[in-house]
């Protein structure tokens, strides 16, 4: 019944829940601020701290490989990435008559930009709310039992008439939550079923529970089958603890039976059987897990009455909110090449101080624009070009055919190019 949390169908599955019982306009209000802060949010801090060093990388570069003037604009004259600025970064890189940057500095400036456009898509994608289920399991009668109300068996006095109960009387074991291992199999969480290994039962009868009458019958009956063993089997007189003093009882002892009973060290109180060896078999049938059974509306269930008759249903007005495991695991290791690669770049960077030469700060702005028309009026005003006759696409056309693309250099790599390590050296355009 469990779904494994790696299969493909479980991509866009809210598989980490992070918010429950929600109502749909806390729900709806907690996702569009996920998507404005987690995910539009992040991309500018992303953007921002990329171009950056994307600017220190390119100043360094540009001392021995020229930028041309598209791929200039890219890094230093916008402020975050754009389809249409990833598309003339890739095309200036690829097909121009230049190297413009290293070939890895490169591949991961194109990579953080498409990282970067494509993480609000991803951060709204791995978030969603979905309506609440809840499981029921269906009762002999037909009613519909929520998983809530189960709770563990720890008994049952089938000759309960000799102490004043009725016939078969279900004992449990008292414990809050004691519901939640089957919980699972109603939530989107299933597949971390097998993973319990069986529900923990050290939970004696304390607080406000010790003065229930359920508490004081198990720990009478823990007492009792302490002393005398379970199923009937002591064929002499027998005591009946309670609280208001001893019943004697005839041979034989009380039938009793039990249900899977968790190792609690033999305590007495806490539910003794564990540990129990049948005389008849040399066995210890109450540490088997596969007897675990659960009881509500004075009905017992086992493992296999769940798995036949358990169903999900939602609940009316009731959301969660959360994540999806596979998309949140993508988006944090893609977030781990980031950071890495970006640590190395402005390593690298720094590595041959990127403001040599005087400059107050890495070019961007006005001093950047600056930069730019000032290589754009040299090298168009020596290589024939009149900008000012020509449309926008016909004067690109002219720049890509006649001076490739353009160049730009950093200020302060001189007049001379020197190769700098770190950053192979690229041949000058005439």
């Amino acid at each position: 019944m469990s779904k494994g949390p790696w299969k493909t169908s479980q991509f866009f599955a809210i598989n980490i829940v992070a918010a429950r019982s929600l109502s749909f306009s806390v729900a709806k209000f907690i996702d569009v601020v996920w998507d404005v802060i987690g995910g539009r949010g992040f991309a500018v801090v992303m953007a921002v701290l990329s171009f950056k060093v994307f600017r220190q990388y390119l100043t360094v570069s540009m001392r021995s490989h020229p930028a041309t003037y598209q791929v200039f604009r890219a890094i230093y004259l916008e402020s975050e990435p754009s389809i249409v600025s990833t598309y003339r970064l890739v095309k200036d890189c690829t097909t121009g008559r230049r190297r413009v940057v290293p070939a890895t500095g490169l591949v991961f400036m194109v990579a953080t930009l498409v990282f970067v456009l494509i993480f609000p898509t991803l951060s709204g994608s791995m978030t969603g709310y979905i309506n609440v289920s809840r499981g029921f399991v269906q009762a002999s009668g037909g009613d519909m039992v929520p998983f809530e109300s189960l709770d563990f068996v720890a008994y049952v006095i089938h000759d309960g008439w000799r102490v004043n109960l009725t016939g078969n009387y279900i004992i449990s074991l008292s414990v809050e939550g004691g519901h939640e291992y089957m919980q699972k199999i109603g939530d989107s969480s299933s597949w971390i079923l097998p993973l319990l290994g069986g529900a923990s039962m050290q939970v004696g009868c304390r607080g406000e529970k010790s003065r229930s009458l359920n508490c004081q019958l198990k720990n009478s009956t823990s007492h009792y089958a302490w002393q005398y063993g379970f199923y009937g089997l002591h064929n002499e007189t027998s005591v009946w603890p309670t609280d208001h003093g001893n019943v004697t009882l005839a041979a034989p002892s009380l039938n009793i039976s039990a249900f899977y009973l968790d190792d609690v060290s033999s305590s007495i109180g806490d539910g003794y059987g564990h540990e129990w060896v049948d005389p008849r078999t040399g066995q210890r049938p109450f540490s088997d897990e596969g007897r675990i059974g659960w009881t509500a509306a004075n009905q017992t269930f086992t493992m296999e009455d769940i798995v036949a008759n358990s169903t999900c249903q939602p609940v009316q007005n009731q959301y969660q909110w959360g994540l999806s495991l596979i998309q949140l695991l993508i988006a944090i290791i893609l977030q781990g090449i980031w950071i890495i690669g970006l640590c190395v770049m402005s390593y690298t960077s720094n590595k041959h101080d990127p403001l040599e030469g005087g400059q107050p700060e890495v070019l961007r702005g006005w001093r950047a624009l600056l930069t730019l028309a000032e290589a754009m009026n040299m090298e168009l005003a020596c290589s024939g070009i009149e900008p000012h006759v020509l449309k926008d696409d016909e004067l690109q056309r002219q720049i890509d055919r006649h001076i490739g693309g353009g160049q730009v250099y950093s200020k302060s790599g001189g007049n001379d190019v020197v190769e700098r390590r770190g950053f192979p050296n690229a041949g000058r355009a005439e």
